[in-house]
């Protein structure tokens, strides 16, 4: 520009003319006026264009691709690590499902117990950069110049059914926000307690962490996604049992002693090890009662557990109500199935994309770097549903939004709907997933349960 300044832009890049539209980058001319913002002028007159070749990129999506060549390594965007240059992911993931706790039959949050394996994950993940062999320098160096890790969690459906509340209620965002709330709280603690012994990330002095800021902040407001009056006194109890926390404290001990981890936080979509782990993906509300998996090796067809166990307790299981589950995927329109059930068992096709957005916001508020989360549309859905989507993220401070209508891909890891067509195909092209707790049988074919700790062989032996 005339002005003494450049800019550095793909050629499809659209800049505003001053008086006229908005046009590609490739077809400013010399002599153009655009506007400007944040500058000390209001317009700028364009001198040249120039091509520059081809430049690394980050954070985006060539066309027709999906993915792009970053420094040499072709790559994909993710969703949960907004990473620097060369930086690693050093997750883990706690299954919030396992601090259910049943006190005279009543559920119960195990704040002491999550604290206690939050503290462990911290350390355990400080100690994988410690020893990692990485494969170059360049990420060697990076990795350990910020030291960041990313804990979350994974079971997060179960652990509301678990606690009869529904995914896409007040409540439920209510005890997402004290679950995290206490996850980051611990997790810093944590962190400052390995400062204290090993010392603070590299790049400490040069960090927020110097400024009296911690990585989450600022915050949107709680009330912008939930509104506390309707959270019912049950949830409220719920969180009545969690130690105190005081982020103050946190920040003068920062101050005093460091952190060790630039980041501790991170939601992942935990799509792999949730199977390992028998539980629910992610924060994700459940995909389907029952579904088909495609994976490398097969299709699976999985029911859930929880279901599975409640049917049995109430006396209503049977092959014929499995089969016509898996054929709906959802149990709302299903007349036999208790009212209690249709509340708590809600899929994410029955939940309203909105609330998806808003389970992820909460969770933003307290997570140091992203969240990853699907908002599962209909096949019906339109772009305006998809554009809703998009601005009520941005509304929220969602760092980053996925979407994905059903159907749109021609193969698809997980399918609703179980029609009898698809049991023609090959028998040994199906396979039964380890969610049943009995030996059950589906279409005149019996299948056997496994154990969530089964680690492989038989079923019935564990040979």
């Amino acid at each position: 520009f005339k002005e003494g300044f450049e800019l550095k832009a793909t050629p499809e890049h659209r800049i505003k003319l001053k008086h006229g539209p908005w046009v590609k980058v490739s077809e400013l001319k010399e002599g153009d006026k655009v506007e400007t913002y944040g500058l000390w002028i209001k317009e700028a007159t364009v001198e040249r264009v120039e091509r520059l070749g081809e430049h690394m990129v980050y954070d985006l999506s060539v066309p027709g691709y999906g993915c792009y060549i970053s420094e040499g390594v072709l790559s994909h965007n993710c969703g949960e690590v907004p990473a620097l240059s060369w930086e690693s992911c050093n997750l883990g993931s706690i299954n919030l499902e396992k601090f259910v706790r049943y006190v005279n039959g009543r559920p119960k949050i195990d704040w002491e117990g999550l604290k206690e394996v939050v503290e462990l994950a911290v350390r355990f993940l400080d100690n994988v950069i410690t020893v990692n062999k990485f494969p170059c320098n360049e990420i060697r160096e990076a990795t350990l110049r910020t030291r960041k890790i990313g804990l979350g969690v994974m079971g997060w459906a179960h652990f509301l059914i678990k606690l009869r509340i529904p995914y896409d209620s007040d409540d439920a965002y209510f005890i997402a926000d004290k679950v995290m709330e206490w996850i980051a709280y611990c997790g810093k603690v944590a962190s400052i307690r390995l400062a204290k012994e090993r010392g603070t990330f590299p790049a400490f002095k040069d960090s927020i962490f110097v400024e009296g800021r911690l990585n989450f902040e600022p915050q949107i407001e709680h009330s912008k996604i939930y509104d506390e009056e309707k959270v019912s006194e049950y949830a409220k109890e719920l969180v009545k049992d969690r130690p105190k926390i005081d982020w103050n404290a946190v920040k003068e001990e920062i101050k005093k002693h460091g952190i060790r981890n630039a980041t501790v936080t991170t939601i992942a979509p935990t799509g792999s090890i949730s199977i390992i782990a028998n539980t629910s993906a992610g924060i994700e509300p459940l995909f389907a009662i029952a579904y088909i998996r495609q994976i490398s090796i097969g299709r699976f067809l999985e029911v859930n557990k929880l279901f599975i166990e409640e049917l049995s307790k109430l006396g209503m299981l049977n092959e014929e109500r499995i089969w016509e589950i898996a054929e709906k995927g959802s149990i709302q329109e299903i007349p036999w199935v208790p009212q209690e059930l249709k509340r708590i068992y809600r899929t994410a096709h029955d939940i309203d994309p909105i609330s998806h957005v808003k389970m992820q916001a909460v969770f933003q508020r307290w997570v140091d770097n992203a969240v990853s989360k699907t908002v599962n549309l209909r096949y019906e859905a339109t772009i305006d549903d998809v554009r809703k989507v998009y601005l009520e993220a941005w509304k929220l401070k969602c760092k980053g939004i996925t979407v994905y209508r059903d159907k749109s891909k021609r193969e698809q890891v997980i399918y609703v709907g179980v029609k009898e067509e698809l049991f023609k195909v090959k028998p040994k092209e199906w396979k039964l997933a380890k969610l049943m707790p009995i030996r059950f049988r589906l279409k005149k074919k019996e299948y056997h349960a496994a154990p969530e700790d089964y680690a492989g062989g038989c079923p019935t032996c564990n040979v």
